[in-house]
């Protein structure tokens, strides 16, 4: 008999490879897989309003065959919009009309991509904790303005509304003071305003409306059931996905509404967004809220957290990221491989005498 190479007999010695290593990670995501399909089977009802269609919470639930879908519009329908602002939650007269488009269409082309940017007066009501909506309508290029599409197909408009103003905790204001001079920052009443515990309202001053060209009845069967409300159903026909995407804004980009402020810069885009990046934005928004939950930790303290994780994330660079994760799974593959021989180590002594 051949003497055995020295690797191959450590390798068998240890008993580990790297083809075991991949077996068993292929045959758990196998096992993971199977046992996802019998406990959720694909033709799970989900929850439709049957007043707007909408898979919001707290609607009437209405049973529905996922299977039942079907897409409202053909993959090659081109939409005009109209973009809105208001103080109501819901569309109404008083809303004033600030961005309109033609020809756009539920894919990947640059002509879907659309900017603008305006400037809205701060009243009173907005100075004072007012709110202010951003309403934006999607109908078929047949109609020329949504008036005439309301009037003469409404079934054929789908739209949604999004809050511009944030409500938060006013951040707390320590005392400053300058060593060499000696004098204080703020004054006693400038102090005493500016540490109150109350509630101020922040201005978003960046509004994206995502498309997701490829999210159609085909796939919905796939989506998990808590990111079913972002999808508008009515009835049985799904319509186009729109999403409110704010996942990249850090909590300074929000400036605070107070009476010293006269205009609010708000810059509009409309982007289409691939399915996997806004599934991946869906999964790690809800981690963070279950992480807030099991942690009870406060809106400031999660989203401080959630900020330094974006902020790695935009300011870093690639290379240097895809470099970090590389050398962390290696790392982890190397103290697992580490601690496997240490117990293989022990296992084999008899005795602690050295």
């Amino acid at each position: 008999m051949q003497p055995q190479p020295p690797q191959q007999q450590q390798a068998q010695q240890g008993g580990f490879s790297f083809f075991g290593l991949a077996k068993n990670a292929v045959m758990f995501f196998l096992v993971f897989r199977v046992i996802g399909n019998l406990s959720g089977p694909s033709t799970a009802p989900v929850t439709v309003s049957p007043s707007d269609g909408l898979t919001a919470p707290g609607a009437t639930p209405l049973p529905l065959n996922k299977n039942a879908l079907v897409d409202r519009f053909s993959p090659d329908t081109t939409f005009n919009f109209e973009a809105y602002l208001s103080h109501n939650q819901t569309f109404d007269t008083s809303s004033i009309k600030v961005w309109s488009g033609k020809g756009i269409s539920m894919d990947y082309k640059d002509s879907n991509s659309r900017e603008t940017f305006v400037q809205i007066p701060c009243d009173d009501y907005l100075q004072n904790n007012g709110s202010m909506y951003f309403h934006i309508f999607f109908f078929e290029s047949s109609f020329q303005s949504l008036e005439e599409a309301q009037e003469k197909q409404p079934s054929l408009v789908f739209s949604k509304s999004h809050p511009l103003v944030k409500f938060k905790k006013r951040p707390r204001i320590k005392q400053q003071k300058n060593l060499i001079s000696g004098e204080e920052k703020f004054s006693t009443e400038e102090l005493e305003t500016l540490t109150k515990d109350e509630i101020v309202g922040y201005w978003t001053p960046n509004v994206t409306i995502n498309t997701i060209p490829e999210m159609n009845a085909k796939y919905f069967s796939s989506i998990p059931p808590e990111f079913h409300h972002h999808f508008s159903i009515k009835g049985n026909k799904l319509f186009p996905t729109l999403y409110f995407n704010e996942f990249w804004l850090l909590s300074n980009s929000y400036p605070m509404i107070n009476s010293t402020v006269s205009q609010l810069n708000l810059t509009m885009n409309i982007a289409p967004l691939g399915p996997f990046s806004w599934m991946m934005i869906l999964q790690m928004e809800n981690s963070f809220k279950i992480q807030q939950q099991i942690l009870g930790t406060s809106d400031s303290e999660s989203e401080s957290e959630s900020n330094v994780l974006k902020r790695v994330l935009t300011e870093s660079n690639p290379w240097l990221l895809v470099l970090t994760f590389v050398v962390s799974i290696l790392h982890m593959v190397f103290d697992t491989l580490s601690f496997k021989n240490d117990i293989q180590h022990w296992r084999q002594k008899d005795s602690m005498k050295a």
